[in-house]
């Protein structure tokens, strides 16, 4: 399991004896600078890769994204249009 970042906070309890029962790793990982990120786009390009989004939201329906969000029913991202 890998965690990316901590956005909701560190309240949530870790399950230890079931990541020891399944033999699992937790691994956290944090951002990287701004030419790995650079190199990470050149890779999704030449590979083709394209983000998983759940829903679009136009800019005037930004407060209703935001509950989107935090309902956390959503599976990849959520996404605002300019």
């Amino acid at each position: 399991i890998v965690v990316i970042g901590v956005l909701s906070g560190f309240s949530n309890a870790i399950a230890l004896p079931t990541l020891f029962s399944n033999n699992l790793h937790l691994i956290g990982i944090s951002v990287g600078s701004r030419a790995q990120f650079a190199d990470m786009l050149a890779a999704m390009q030449g590979w083709k890769l394209q983000p998983v989004i759940d829903r679009t939201f136009a800019f005037a329906d930004v407060q209703a994204a935001f509950r989107d969000m935090k309902a956390g029913s959503h599976f990849g991202k959520i996404c605002i249009e300019f």
